[in-house]
């Protein structure tokens, strides 16, 4: 679903605080370098290197460009890369770690690059993904300098979240979510797909997440209207929703790097703000101390090392980023307030 809510007027002025932060994207070293990336609903991009606590504008190359709606790194501490979506079709590219942008594609049509998903095996044979708002999917793999479409048996060209597998460089398999019919899943690295939609009787999906352990476990969680279903059979079936229902939607969905260990996950919803599972999905818990529960959360990000620093990240529409240090058991705001970009609409 697109965080598509800002309303136009004569005169905007843009601040973190109360800015719609609709894509997060969290340093693998983060343990070390303390660097993540946020991108905003009409503010632009934004990097902090001492984990939320200050920000600078990186918006250079973006001009008119300011609705940043995903943003990924392959391995940020190696290679200083950064790739960018917008709302308006374009994809972005930073090698020197957000300090400049080039514009590397536009999707036809200028559809919205509603997801970015990245090979793990990046450095070695390139490959990334865009996912469309409309357009449907698109493929590179040598770093975004050419792309391809890759949409032979995905019916539906609005895709809302992409999956890689952890495994990806021997399986070649991915998952995408669609606005209206549901999740597929390629085994050769896209170029088909299949519906994985067994047992699932609501087909829109908003959100995906996957087992660190997928080679293993085979586990994977959709994000929907009815709740968070789960399959633990590589998406050949999928057990009934699980949490909060409509009117409350599963909108962004984030799973705990020490999955195996802890069966953590994490939900974003719509109205009902944000949930937490340790038992892989059986049960949630309410997690909202620090802000409204009516927060639509729009993204979330978690640490790499999350097994020992309980750190999590929250992008709320309209009301900036959040930041827990305690497994989501706390929030603060970790955006100032300052306002740090205007411009006439």
């Amino acid at each position: 679903m697109l965080p598509l809510i800002a309303a136009a007027g004569t005169s905007v002025s843009v601040t973190p605080l109360a800015g719609s932060v609709t894509a997060i994207s969290v340093s693998p070293n983060y343990a070390a370098d303390q660097t993540l990336f946020t991108g905003t609903y009409r503010g632009g991009l934004f990097k902090s290197a001492n984990g939320g606590s200050a920000w600078s504008n990186t918006n250079s190359r973006f001009k008119k460009e300011l609705h940043i709606l995903s943003i990924v790194s392959p391995e940020y501490t190696a290679d200083k890369t950064v790739f960018a979506g917008t709302k308006g079709g374009c994809l972005f590219k930073s090698l020197d770690g957000g300090a400049t942008w080039s514009r590397i594609f536009t999707i036809p049509k200028n559809r919205p690059v509603s997801f970015l998903g990245i090979s793990p095996s990046y450095a070695a044979d390139q490959t990334l993904y865009a996912g469309t708002y409309g357009g449907g999917l698109f493929k590179s793999k040598d770093g975004g300098t050419t792309w391809s479409e890759a949409n032979t048996g995905l019916p539906d060209p609005s895709v809302t979240s992409i999956l890689i597998s952890p495994n990806f460089v021997s399986d070649q398999t991915l998952f995408v979510s669609t606005a209206l019919k549901g999740v597929f899943k390629s085994t050769d690295g896209g170029s088909v797909w299949s519906e994985a939609n067994s047992g699932r009787a609501e087909l829109t999906a908003y959100s995906l997440g996957i087992s660190p352990n997928y080679a293993a476990d085979q586990t994977l969680f959709a994000g929907t209207a009815e709740g968070i279903f789960k399959s633990s059979d590589g998406g050949a079936t999928w057990l009934p929703g699980s949490g909060p229902k409509a009117p409350i939607y599963i909108v962004s969905l984030g799973v705990s790097p020490n999955y195996a260990a802890d069966h953590t996950l994490f939900e974003g919803t719509n109205k009902g703000g944000m949930f937490k599972s340790i038992d892989g999905g059986a049960s949630w818990m309410e997690i909202n101390s620090g802000f409204n529960k009516k927060q639509y959360i729009v993204s979330l990000g978690i640490s790499p090392n999350y097994a020992a620093d309980h750190t999590l990240f929250a992008g709320t529409a309209r009301g900036g980023l959040f930041k827990s240090t305690d497994g989501g058991a706390k929030w603060s705001s970790t955006y100032s307030g300052k306002s740090v970009h205007s411009r006439k609409k």
